[in-house]
């Protein structure tokens, strides 16, 4: 099972694990208190 995202063209992307590991990183960078 997997699933996929449609963009602007309306092409059908599946989302595959790589994508999913690199918006966690950017997540956890994004919630990180600001430094001094």
């Amino acid at each position: 099972m997997g699933g996929s995202i449609i963009d602007a063209q309306g092409r059908e992307i599946p989302i595959t694990e790589d994508m999913i590991q690199r918006a966690c990183r950017e997540l956890d960078k994004s919630s990180e208190p600001p430094r001094r």
